[in-house]
C-alpha cells in the first residue's frame, strides 16, 4: 500500500480553508464503495486541494473550487498517474476520479497512501544522494515506458521553455544587477541558446519534481514515489531538472544516466543550465515587480558552481 506524505506536516502548516460536511465525505467514500472506518482532514502546506485521510488506506483531495489551477491540476493528474502507473513508475494509484459534480461541484480523486513524507519536509541528511540517484532511475523509466497517454480532452499541461534575456536591461537598471553581473547572464545565455532552444523529442514529464513532491521513507530517506501530476506533459527530458535543487541535479543525473542516456546527452547539461539561470531570472523579475528583492535561485546556482567546478558542467560555463 501506497500512503501520501501529508501526515507528519511542519507545525506552520494549515488545514485547508476548503471543508466538506462529515455528511458529504461519507457519501463520496459510499459511493465508490470504499470501507472507511475514520476520516480525517489532513494538514497541508498548499492550498490547491483539500486532503482528507481515508482510514490507513487513502487519500482524498478535492480541489478548491476558488483556485483555477486546482481544478487544472486534478483533471491533468487523472490522465496523467494512469499513464505513470502503467509505466511501472513509483507513484500512488489513482482509485478514484470524479468529476460528475454529482455531490460537490468540483472534481476530487481518492489515491492510495504512500508510508512516507515528502523531502522537502524534512531535514536532508548528508547522504541524501541515495534518493536523488533512485529518483533519477525512476525518471528514466518514465521517459522510456511512458510513450502513450490516452487524453481526449487535452488535459495534460505543456511544459516548454522561457527565454527571459531581455529582463537583464531592466534588472540591471534597477539596482537588482549590476551591469557587470547582467553583462556576464547575457554571455552565458547567448552560449546557451542554440542548445536549450534546439527542437527535442519529446518524452512524458512529471514537469514539477521540487522537493515536496519526492517521497521518501522518513528513517532512511530512501526513495518511494513522485507525486502530484498537476502539471505533467510531453517536453524535453532535461525540463525534469528544473525546479530541483541544483545540488541534487548531478545525482538525479547520475541515476537517470545509469538506465539510459537523456536525449542529445552532449547538450543536457547546457539545458539544465539555461533552466536554471531561468528561474534566477523569474525570480528576480518576480521581486522586483513585487518590491521584495530574492536571490535562492542565485546562491543555490552559484553553490552549485563552486562545488562542482570540475564537473561536465563547467564546460558550459561563461
Amino acid at each position: 500500500m501506497f500512503r501520501f506524505g501529508f501526515g507528519n506536516i511542519l507545525s506552520d502548516a494549515t488545514i485547508p480553508t476548503l471543508a466538506l460536511s462529515e455528511e458529504i465525505l461519507r457519501e463520496i467514500v459510499g459511493q465508490h464503495g470504499l470501507s472507511v472506518r475514520q476520516i480525517t482532514p489532513l494538514r497541508s502546506t498548499g492550498v490547491v486541494n483539500s486532503v482528507y485521510a481515508l482510514d490507513d488506506a487513502f487519500v482524498l483531495r478535492v480541489a478548491n473550487r476558488g483556485n483555477a489551477d486546482a481544478l487544472c491540476d486534478t483533471l491533468t493528474e487523472a490522465v496523467a498517474v494512469p499513464a505513470a502507473c502503467a509505466g511501472g513508475v513509483s507513484t500512488p494509484r489513482l482509485v478514484v476520479f470524479d468529476n460528475s459534480h454529482a455531490l460537490v461541484d468540483f472534481p476530487y480523486t481518492i489515491y492510495e497512501r504512500v508510508h512516507g513524507e515528502t523531502l522537502g519536509l524534512l531535514d536532508e541528511p548528508a547522504d541524501i544522494h541515495h534518493a536523488w540517484i533512485a529518483l533519477g532511475r525512476d525518471l528514466a523509466k518514465l521517459h522510456s515506458n511512458v510513450t502513450v497517454v490516452d487524453d481526449p480532452a487535452n488535459w495534460l499541461d505543456t511544459p516548454g521553455r522561457i527565454d527571459l534575456r531581455n529582463e537583464l536591461d531592466a534588472l540591471a537598471s534597477a539596482g537588482v544587477l549590476i551591469p557587470t553581473h547582467a553583462r556576464w547572464f547575457a554571455k552565458w545565455l547567448d552560449r546557451l541558446a542554440p542548445m536549450a532552444l534546439a527542437p527535442m523529442k519529446p518524452r512524458f514529464l512529471h514537469n514539477d519534481l521540487q522537493s515536496s513532491n519526492i517521497m521518501v521513507n522518513y528513517g532512511s530517506y530512501a526513495y518511494l514515489a513522485m507525486i502530484d501530476w498537476g502539471d505533467a506533459g510531453w517536453g524535453d527530458s532535461a525540463l525534469e531538472l528544473q525546479w530541483m535543487d541544483f545540488r541534487a541535479v548531478p545525482f538525479v543525473m547520475k541515476g537517470y544516466r545509469e538506465v539510459q542516456p537523456f536525449d542529445e546527452d552532449e547538450t543536457v547539461e547546457a539545458r539544465i543550465l539555461w533552466d536554471q539561470i531561468m528561474n534566477v531570472l523569474r525570480q528576480l523579475a518576480g521581486s522586483l515587480k513585487s518590491g521584495r528583492p530574492r536571490a535562492s535561485y542565485a546562491v543555490e546556482l552559484l553553490r552549485f558552481t563552486l562545488v562542482n567546478s570540475d564537473s561536465r558542467f563547467r564546460h558550459w560555463l561563461p
